[in-house]
């Protein structure tokens, strides 16, 4: 029972087998705190632990460690009467004061982390190892300016043996020292390690250190690379945060660093991204500590009628459960990459590391046979090219990131692709080897100031690979830099990289694909790719004459196709039909003088599907009076016969007597359509050659499209309809067409597409 002169308060904090409250002896005014532990039969085993710490405690009486006033026991409850601390830990203490508008800088940390090297050297002296020093175990005494920094949490204390050699284990948690979370012997300096993480979260707002089981060595250099903090401070961290601990510095050599006896050499100004960073530690902390009481709750220890093993009745077997070590490392390192948002923290230096590994592997040497051949295997996985690759990639990526200098958030599961789509961009690196003589097969084009690729060469090198998509963003080629370059530069120095090319490429977001159908053409002019001032690129056009047959390969450019000739893979770029019929125009143009008619280049959009009306005459253009020879579509046959043969000639060339030559000397092979209508007169007629049809009808024919021309005469339509060409085919029959009427060329052409014409033009 309590001392009747001290009066129990409010209570502080509370936890499964304890409650810590407020007290004041009403005799003198001084106030203590009093942790209230129940001892009911179903945790008795915490019995010998708590004597222990209040053995330790009462031994350890200094300005810089919290003091055990004194302890009383009854039958079921031990009270433990400790001095009242009402400031926070340092790290809240630290925010609490910059809230307020006070600075924080290196003087500042060097001023309490030097109190708390005094408080465990005297720890040390005492044979006592702490094992649990962390930031929430250094706590401020008020919320006073010069408040001391107390050391506090002993439970996992411990008398040193003689030897200065531990083995017993602690709680695992990111403030254990290395040999302690492998399962060594340890000593003093298991406390050194929990003070150097702690101090480097002060001087940086966070810990790197997320894993003590691996050397940190590397991971505290590059830390410290960026970092805004003195050589000094540095040199301390290198020190206190030593893989081997024979190497780290006790407590009383720390004291005589310059970083802590010497204040005025110490820097002042105001370390406002570690404060940034510490907020967001602060907050991680909390949780976590917030989550393991939880998780201690949710077994009322306290409860006789709750069943208990016996593993979990002590703290430190609560705490140390591989259940709750796991998820609260889950916790925390969920907690850290969600609030985490410095991309220059990235290690971008992979690929050396990958050397500095290969070049320590190489000096093993192993009795056993076995190691030498894992050691084999690796270094051969680590030599090849994949490897390599894969590492420069990442390298180049985290340096692009670095640039960019935006957050990252989210980096877990889905959220680091959206974030990397959202925020960043995404380089992809594209190695091969091309021959000299053998050319990418790829265009370019400026778009937003960027360099994309306008189209690939079906049939080239690039195509062959699929390493690249129209669309793709061409940012470096061998390493050079293609910023602020023209199109032609840049054509120029992708047309020189010969041998092992590199290129650093943005992919597009929508790939176009070309179009592999079979397309075959005959071309109706000349022409020159060479003398073509309109062609995106000399180097990929092809040249061809008027009869040759090429194969379409790609149509998706409006104004120029890619199509390749009998024989040949590599395709080159043609004028379209729609380029070529608006130079034809241009021309024409340009020869009558038609100032007021203004063309230009036709659009790349489509255009909307019109209607096809039926021809008239009234309604011819400059279309219907040039002759715009450009492409006939054709198809390779083993077996083929001419279905269908035109005549077609100027006024005063006799086409007809000529089709009826042919038809009386060759009856068995050529034959004429049957010419419908309207006129009355034919019925009395014996000419075969007419059919007559009701006006009504035959407009109603016309506007379906099954008339393949017609013409009005003295108020009579006359026509040739397409059943009666199809009918003579059938019969096994050609044919014979003279086209004496005034009609389009090109409407002729358009219903000839498929009856497989032979034009026959006859001159006088």
């Amino acid at each position: 029972m309590l001392p009747s002169y001290l009066k129990l308060e409010n209570e502080i904090s509370r936890g499964s087998f304890y409650t810590t409250k407020r007290c004041t002896n009403i005799l003198t005014g001084e106030e203590y705190a009093v942790k209230i532990v129940d001892l009911k039969p179903s945790i008795c085993t915490i019995f010998e632990d708590i004597k222990k710490e209040i053995f330790i405690c009462k031994q350890l009486c200094h300005p810089n460690i919290v003091q055990t006033i004194g302890s009383y026991q009854t039958s079921d409850q031990f009270y433990i009467i400790t001095e009242l601390i009402t400031g926070s830990d340092i790290c809240s203490e630290i925010l609490n004061k910059v809230d307020s508008g006070y600075l924080y800088s290196e003087a500042v940390a060097s001023f309490y982390m030097r109190q708390i090297l005094e408080g465990l050297e005297f720890i040390h002296e005492c044979q006592v190892v702490h094992r649990n020093l962390n930031p929430l175990c250094m706590m401020l005494a008020s919320t006073n300016n010069n408040a001391a920094v107390k050391i506090t949490d002993f439970r996992f204390a411990s008398k040193m043996p003689k030897e200065n050699i531990e083995r017993k284990a602690v709680v695992p948690s990111e403030f254990t020292a290395p040999e302690v979370a492998h399962g060594k012997n340890y000593n003093y300096s298991v406390d050194i390690w929990g003070f150097g993480i702690t101090l480097y979260i002060l001087l940086n707002g966070e810990n790197i250190l997320q894993s003590s089981r691996t050397n940190s060595k590397y991971s505290l250099q590059m830390s410290l690379t960026g970092s805004d903090i003195s050589e000094t401070a540095k040199d301390i961290l290198y020190q206190v945060l030593e893989y081997d601990p024979v190497k780290r510095p006790s407590a009383t050599s720390l004291l005589q660093h310059q970083w802590f006896n010497k204040k005025q050499q110490v820097p002042r100004f105001h370390l406002l991204k570690t404060i940034e960073n510490l907020k967001n530690f602060n907050k991680r902390q909390q949780e976590l500590y917030n989550c393991q009481q939880n998780y201690i709750s949710e077994t009322d220890l306290t409860n006789p009628n709750q069943p208990v093993s016996e593993e979990k009745k002590k703290p430190e077997s609560v705490i140390d459960d591989c259940t709750l070590v796991t998820m609260l490392k889950i916790h925390n390192l969920t907690k850290k990459y969600k609030d985490e948002n410095d991309v220059n923290k990235l290690i971008a230096n992979a690929s050396l590391l990958r050397s500095e590994v290969c070049l320590s592997l190489s000096s093993v040497s192993g009795k056993e046979t076995v190691i030498n051949e894992k050691v084999t295997l690796l270094l051969d996985l680590l030599d090849s090219l994949h490897f390599k690759t894969m590492l420069k990639v990442h390298d180049e990526t985290i340096k692009e990131l670095q640039q960019l200098d935006q957050p990252i958030q989210n980096r877990l599961g889905d959220g680091i692709r959206q974030s990397l789509s959202d925020n960043f961009t995404q380089v992809r690196l594209i190695q091969f080897h091309r021959p000299h003589s053998e050319p990418l097969g790829i265009t370019v084009k400026m778009i937003n100031k960027k360099h994309c690729v306008a189209r690939i060469i079906h049939g080239g090198m690039i195509h062959r690979h699929g390493t690249l998509n129209i669309g793709d963003e061409i940012k470096e080629v061998n390493g050079t830099n293609l910023s602020y370059k023209s199109v032609e530069m840049v054509q120029k120095i992708l047309n020189n990289a010969v041998g092992d090319v590199s290129l650093k490429v943005v992919p597009s977001i929508r790939n176009e694909e070309i179009n592999q159908n079979e397309l075959y053409v005959r071309c109706l002019f000349d022409y020159d790719s060479s003398l073509d001032n309109l062609i995106p690129c000399q180097q990929a056009g092809m040249s061809f004459e008027c009869g040759e047959i090429l194969e379409i390969k790609c149509k998706s450019d409006p104004l120029w196709w890619q199509a390749t000739k009998p024989g040949k893979h590599m395709a080159g770029l043609i004028p379209s039909q729609e380029l070529q019929e608006w130079r034809i125009m241009s021309i024409e143009a340009q020869k009558k003088n038609e100032k007021t008619r203004k063309l230009s280049l036709p659009s790349s959009k489509k255009k909307p599907k019109q209607k096809q009306m039926a021809y008239r005459v009234s309604l011819h253009t400059i279309y219907d009076k040039l002759d715009l020879t450009t492409y006939e579509e054709v198809a390779f046959k083993e077996s083929f016969s001419r279905k269908v043969i035109v005549l077609i000639g100027a006024k005063g060339v006799n086409c007809k007597s000529i089709k009826n030559n042919l038809i009386a000397q060759f009856p068995e092979k050529f034959s004429t359509p049957i010419i419908c209508t309207t006129s009355e007169s034919h019925l009395q007629e014996t000419d075969e050659k007419f059919l007559f049809v009701n006006k009504k009808e035959m407009l109603a024919d016309i506007n379906q499209h099954k008339y393949l021309n017609y013409f009005q005469s003295k108020g009579y339509l006359y026509g040739i309809t397409l059943d009666s060409i199809h009918r003579i085919i059938s019969d096994g029959l050609i044919p014979i067409l003279d086209v004496e009427i005034p009609v389009s060329l090109l409407l002729l052409k358009n219903h000839f597409i498929i009856l497989n014409k032979f034009l026959i033009k006859v001159v006088w």
